[in-house]
């Protein structure tokens, strides 16, 4: 069980009793470390609603939170964590929407950076878009819900069309 500290320490959590930096929560966010937690989830809206947007360590964090919110999202229009389209069904979980996210938008927006610093600043606005902020729930905004759709229809329409199997994460 993960126990929050407190929203001042909001870079810090407390995990089996050790204090872990930002840069060990970021790397468990990547290893999915943190997909099922709830609690963990509203502070760290909190900090995206109002903390620096262009901290360029927290693309993983801003990654992980649309993830999670893209599967409880489909999990809600579908009955369970799945994506359809054109008669193709694509089970997710946070771990496949985490990697199509940097591999589709991040790889996307590697053609327009100028460099590492502005990728990651475009990224962390970009997901920060795809949030509904407001509220406990959180969630996708509509932006959010439209650029899922289309990464995921197109994903399954490459599938379809050149016979790929689903992606796995690393």
């Amino acid at each position: 069980m993960v126990e929050l500290v407190t929203i001042n320490e909001v870079r810090q959590i407390k995990a089996g009793g050790t204090v872990v930096p930002m840069a060990k929560v970021l790397q468990a966010c990547s290893d999915g470390a943190f997909d099922e937690c709830r609690q963990f989830y509203k502070v760290v809206r909190l900090y995206l609603e109002y903390g620096d947007v262009k901290n360029h360590g927290l693309m993983p964090l801003f990654r992980q939170v649309v993830a999670v919110e893209a599967v409880k999202w489909a999990a809600k229009k579908y009955g369970t964590p799945c994506w359809l389209h054109n008669q193709i069904h694509m089970p997710l979980d946070v771990a496949i929407v985490r990697n199509a996210l940097l591999h589709q938008i991040e790889g996307s927006l590697a053609t327009i950076a100028s460099s590492g610093n502005d990728l990651k600043d475009k990224a962390c606005l970009f997901y920060k878009n795809m949030l509904s902020l407001g509220g406990d729930d959180g969630g996708l905004s509509s932006f959010g819900q439209e650029v899922l759709t289309d990464m995921f229809d197109s994903l399954l329409d490459e599938f379809k069309e050149h016979g790929l199997r689903r992606p796995k994460a690393h």
